[in-house]
């Protein structure tokens, strides 16, 4: 199973805000591309990855990726994303 991620981007920005990863001029990740995609995608740092997340911190990894989507969900109300980009976490039941 994979996570599916809207590609909001609020997660880059808050990732680089807490400096978890290099931020760039406009305050994103320098690694967010202009079509809001991560630039490293292979090589991302571990709080950017939600499969290796599940896995360190033991959790099923459809558990995780169900309360990974909540969190991505209120952090877009927090940063008033678009509401087209909120994320289902039912469909990790």
């Amino acid at each position: 199973m994979k996570f599916e991620c809207s590609k909001c981007t609020a997660c880059c920005y808050l990732n680089a805000s807490m400096g978890l990863v290099p931020k760039g001029k406009d305050g994103a990740c320098v690694h967010l591309t202009d079509e809001g995609e991560c630039g490293i995608y292979d090589e991302r740092p571990l709080e950017c990855n939600v499969k290796r997340m599940a896995k360190a911190t033991n959790t099923p990894e459809k558990k995780y990726y169900k309360i990974a989507s909540t969190v991505c969900n209120n952090l877009m109300d927090i940063c008033e994303v678009d509401k087209e980009y909120r994320l289902d976490p039912e469909i990790y039941e």
